[in-house]
């Protein structure tokens, strides 16, 4: 991964603070919160319109509205003017890195996209789908 790759917009979760971290590895900000906790990423694809970033999901065997990659929590994509962002919630920082390394940018290389623009979040607590059983589908 190149060094410059991974730009995370590092939240504390006492301090209110945002504190920005460069690191050419995800093992920086290991340090920064526990290694079980869930981590939010915003990758920003720029230049790219959402035929290109529905190649790269095809690419990665994944299809609208099926299961994410092993640890995704979460994920959702929209265009923007600058391209495409897509949004993922993890399980944690190692699961990410490991799948940003050996499948995310492998497959963006091969399709010739450009590297993401990453911020990485701790999350102090997220929600899971709640019980339709009130509602009827």
């Amino acid at each position: 991964m190149p060094s410059n790759l991974l730009r995370a917009l590092v939240q504390g979760p006492d301090s209110g603070t945002d504190e920005q971290v460069s690191t050419a590895s995800v093992d920086g900000l290991r340090s920064i919160w526990r290694p079980d906790a869930p981590v939010a990423v915003v990758m920003d694809f720029i230049g790219i319109g959402l035929n290109q970033y529905d190649e790269l999901m095809s690419s990665l065997d994944l299809a609208r509205g099926g299961s994410g990659l092993p640890g995704c929590l979460f994920h959702w994509a929209t265009s923007t003017p600058e391209g495409v962002r897509a949004t993922e919630v993890w399980r944690n920082l190692k699961l990410f890195d490991f799948f940003l390394r050996e499948e995310v940018l492998p497959t963006v290389s091969a399709l010739r996209v450009p590297d993401p623009e990453l911020s990485v979040y701790a999350v102090h607590h997220f929600l899971t789908e709640g019980r339709l059983g009130f509602v009827e589908t």
